[in-house]
């Protein structure tokens, strides 16, 4: 029976990518794509061919061209602004860590090349890894189906592509700027980035590993360089000296610190040096800015997204709004919006306890047993570890009765 060798290849999964098999959903797909033998030269052989079958099956990752377009918006029109302000930096080379079959990393060089043809930045290199081999295959090729660019495409964009009726294909130029490798994120890299992204991988690993990755990117980072994770897919501390940033109902990131008397030097010499073409790069970037307000203007379902970001906000206020704009947009039937403001709360607030109860639901609801009760346990360990902050809740009259419930029966 496949059972005899659990512990064998959950253990050796982990230590080779970070994936925990715990699951029964897992091992039921295991038990469809394997047979028993099959599964001993795995064991016997850490470079066996096979292993990338098994990753295919386990990672299943659906990945589009501008996916959570509110989010690469924040990376482009706010973070990486004002890195280019702190730092100088004209040339920059970002790394989109677990790219899949590559449309993120070419989503990240469409926006890049963008950058770059309104005098932005000087240049750009992207770098795309994923452990799948078939992935990496794919991603070189720069070819897919039309049902990739199932979000719109910011205004400009489709120039950078070749489009027919039953496919895109990047157009070369934007390819011979992005570089596919395989490649295991446990492991170290030699490049260093001003940025990382790696959306929707964290969803699978064990904390140990989370950890030890976000470690690994640091290493990979310059002085105030940023990483970007999935919504809520990192609710513990960051190691090392990355802090948390959050741009309110959008996303939060970490960042990494830098020498604070060498960055003002190298502001002020930024500034002295400071040429006309300069300074007609930081008017384009608020045109930039200012255009992509029009563009979010006209899509109804990213407007709240964008008034509830037009002003800063407090720290209290800005869990309030996230709260807010997920009841609205529940109220309103959209439960995919109401989604990312609940996860937006809790990266706000870890103890907004409304949110787990919602999440929790909503995966339930879809049919993911697994994410609903991570989230019911979040939620215990959270308030088990804070027993003064539900009296609070409570005395508060703000502890919703369902709440019991929920925390008191497992899903």
């Amino acid at each position: 029976m496949i059972e005899s060798y659990y512990q064998a290849l959950s253990e050796s999964l982990l230590q080779k990518t970070g994936i925990r098999i715990d699951a029964k959903e897992k091992w039921n797909l295991i038990r469809n794509h394997f047979r028993e033998f099959e599964l001993a030269p795995l064991l016997e052989n850490p470079n066996h061919p096979l292993w990338d079958k098994l990753f295919n099956v386990l990672n299943i990752s659906e990945t589009y061209f501008n996916r959570d377009p509110i989010q690469l918006r924040s990376i482009f029109y706010k973070i990486l602004p004002d890195y280019i302000k702190n730092t100088g930096k004209r040339k920059l080379s970002v790394w989109s860590a677990g790219s899949s079959t590559g449309e993120e990393a070419y989503t990240l060089a469409l926006f890049l090349q963008s950058m770059k043809d309104e005098g932005e930045i000087d240049d750009y290199h992207v770098i795309g890894s994923d452990l799948q081999k078939k992935s990496v295959d794919i991603a070189k090729k720069g070819e897919y189906s039309t049902y990739s660019i199932r979000n719109d495409l910011p205004n400009g964009f489709s120039e950078f592509l070749i489009l027919s009726e039953s496919s895109v294909r990047v157009r070369a130029d934007i390819r011979s700027k992005v570089e596919f490798r395989e490649g295991n994120l446990l492991n170290p890299v030699p490049e260093i980035f001003d940025l990382i992204v790696c959306r929707n991988v964290f969803i699978y690993l064990d904390e140990i590993s989370k950890q030890n990755i976000l470690t690994q990117f640091y290493h990979s980072l310059y002085p105030f360089g940023n990483i970007i994770l999935g919504h809520a897919e990192y609710n513990d501390s960051p190691p090392n000296d990355l802090k948390v940033i959050s741009i309110a109902s959008e996303t939060s990131y970490f960042q990494k610190s830098g020498k604070e008397e060498s960055s003002k030097k190298e502001t002020i010499t930024h500034s002295k040096g400071m040429n006309h073409s300069e300074h007609s790069s930081s008017e384009r970037i608020s045109h930039r800015q200012a255009r992509s307000n029009r563009e979010t203007s006209d899509r109804p379902t990213e407007r709240v997204s964008q008034i509830s970001s037009g002003l800063p906000l407090s720290p209290g206020e800005t869990k309030e709004s996230s709260l807010l704009l997920a009841f609205q947009e529940k109220e309103r039937g959209n439960s995919e919006q109401a989604h990312f403001f609940w996860k937006q709360a809790l990266y706000e607030d870890p103890y907004a306890i409304s949110a787990y109860y919602e999440l929790a639901n909503y995966f339930w609801e879809k049919g993911d047993r697994k994410t609903a009760r991570s989230y019911q346990a979040q939620a215990w360990t959270v308030l088990k570890n804070d027993p003064a902050r539900v009296d609070f809740i409570k005395k508060s009259g703000n502890w919703v009765s369902e709440w019991d419930e929920f925390l008191n029966h497992s899903l």
